[in-house]
């Protein structure tokens, strides 16, 4: 999977969390991590009230962003309630 075809923000340590899902869903073949994309989709339609882009770059953009650095972790992530609730940072560093 290419991540570079993920929709990114700005600054580009953020990516558009559907569409991330969505390649990921595609291009990986374990049925756990696609079912767990299927519902991260299924969620972020039920609310997001409404979305849009804003260029053809942006086309796939859903109205959900996620950090996701294509570099280095910030330092200060780790103090973050959403890095300590969740297992992101782990799957950050792996990636």
């Amino acid at each position: 999977m290419k991540l570079g075809r993920t929709n990114t923000g700005d600054p580009t340590d953020y990516i558009d969390l559907f569409d991330f899902c969505r390649l990921l869903n595609k291009n990986c073949r374990i049925p756990k991590i696609q079912t767990s994309c299927g519902r991260v989709m299924k969620t972020a339609d039920q609310f997001v009230i409404r979305s849009g882009f804003k260029g053809q770059d942006m086309k796939n953009s859903h109205g959900v962003s996620i950090y996701l650095p294509m570099k280095n972790i910030s330092s200060l992530y780790k103090k973050l309630d959403f890095a300590k609730d969740t297992v992101w940072e782990q799957f950050l560093r792996a990636l």
